[in-house]
């Protein structure tokens, strides 16, 4: 990777990189570039192009339960990106775009096949603001826009149906919020967070198959439901105190998930899949205080 001033305020960067999987006995060469200009020494905007290999996992060339003949999954990524920051603020936007291709898909004739693809699209936001004690409040915020597709194989039992449908990991809103400030001795902060629900497939039905007992599921439309969304607060309030003439106390009061939310966690089906029931967090609201002390004559803390 070589990085080089092109003109007066704009800065281009190149590089190449290539790796040889003995599984696949395929080499792959993945190109990058970028060029950023710069609008001031704190202040830039870039825009970055690049090829990515993913080799399948190891176990999918198994010749018994997979396909030797597997290549790498290959995706392409265009990012448009903003930049501001100095001492005490950091504000960036990213734009990106990405195209997937030879993605690995379940196969009922070779296990496995490269014939998967998909794209993805999005936005990232991140803003930062003060810093501990150097100014009274300080934190963060970051947010991301996702929208993806793929192409999904649906099991139906005697044969795949493959159809476009968010990525499992399509979480389309992220969103996390953290403050934190402080009056003379005293210091309090909050972290907040939701994420929309991720994609998931609904079982509609099952097969029962006696030679093993046990019921085989037939899913639905791929990703076609979501989970329920997930949000979570947490606060926290500390004191800080002196005494004798070296030594300290910190005084400290939290409360995790504030909101007592019961956050999903996964769907979970009885044995012949036709009841279905939500699975969430086994920790809700929790209350916690302690004091930390720190005896500085002594050279030792508690």
């Amino acid at each position: 990777e070589t990085e080089m001033q092109l003109i007066r305020r704009v800065v281009g960067s190149i590089g190449l990189r290539t790796d040889y999987h003995n599984l696949s006995a395929q080499a792959v060469v993945d190109p990058r570039a970028s060029l950023r200009y710069d609008f001031s020494p704190g202040s830039n905007v870039r825009v970055s192009w690049g090829i990515y290999h993913q080799f399948p996992a190891p176990v999918q060339f198994n010749p018994e339960s997979g396909n030797p003949a597997l290549k790498a999954q290959s995706s392409q990524h265009l990012i448009v990106a903003l930049e501001h920051s100095n001492d005490l603020l950091i504000v960036r936007l990213e734009a990106y775009y990405k195209a997937y291709s030879n993605l690995v898909l379940p196969s009922k004739t070779m296990y496995f096949a490269n014939d998967g693809d998909g794209v993805s699209r999005g936005v990232d936001f991140f803003f930062k603001y003060g810093s501990f004690l150097q100014t009274p409040v300080n934190g963060w915020i970051s947010y991301s826009y996702l929208h993806s597709t793929r192409l999904q194989a649906r099991d139906e039992l005697e044969r795949y149906v493959y159809e476009k449908a968010p990525s499992p990991y399509d979480i389309t809103h992220n969103l996390t919020i953290v403050a934190k400030g402080q009056v003379s001795l005293v210091s309090g902060g909050f972290t907040f967070r939701y994420a929309t629900g991720r994609p998931t497939t609904p079982i509609v039905g099952a097969v029962f198959q006696p030679q093993g007992d046990y019921y085989q599921p037939v899913q639905g439309p791929m990703s076609s439901e979501r989970m329920p969304d997930f949000v979570r607060l947490d606060a926290t309030l500390s004191y800080y105190a002196t005494f004798g003439t070296s030594n300290s106390a910190v005084f400290y009061f939290a409360v995790s998930n504030l909101l007592d939310r019961a956050n999903p966690v996964l769907y979970e089906y009885s044995k012949d899949y036709s009841v279905r029931r939500l699975r969430t967090t086994d920790f809700r609201k929790s209350i916690y205080f302690g004091v930390a002390v720190s005896i500085g004559a002594l050279g030792a803390s508690i």
